[in-house]
């Protein structure tokens, strides 16, 4: 009976709400990529999120938490050198890709224009 309710567990699991913190206020990070889907533009992975950011096309990257280490600091370097935001999501890269319409992995999406969405927008 563990077994169930440890299914249980796992089903579920996508009704929790992973939450971001951007300027002290509180937004549900998977209603904005729906709505950065629906009317933004973005680049998935992370050679174009890094090559976007270099160029300064990119308003913030988004990060999923197992993204690699190597790109991770990568795109702390570019995000220092350029002033472009880099945000931890608390979300896989899976669950990124399929917020935003992909049948793959995607450890990080830069923002080009966010549409209507909060992301990438200054306050």
């Amino acid at each position: 009976m563990e077994d169930q309710g440890s299914r249980g567990a796992l089903r579920n699991e996508h009704l929790i709400k992973h939450r971001m913190i951007e300027d002290g206020r509180s937004m549900d990070i998977k209603t904005e990529l729906t709505v950065l889907r629906r009317t933004g533009k973005f680049v998935l992975g992370f050679r174009q999120s890094y090559l976007a950011m270099l160029r300064r096309e990119s308003k913030v990257v988004l990060v999923a938490k197992d993204c690699p280490e190597k790109f991770r600091r990568e795109l702390s370097t570019a995000s220092r050198m350029t002033g472009v935001e880099v945000i931890e999501t608390g979300l896989s890269s899976l669950e990124l890709g399929r917020l935003l319409g992909k049948p793959f992995h995607a450890s990080t999406i830069a923002v080009l224009d966010p549409g209507t969405s909060s992301l990438g927008k200054g306050g």
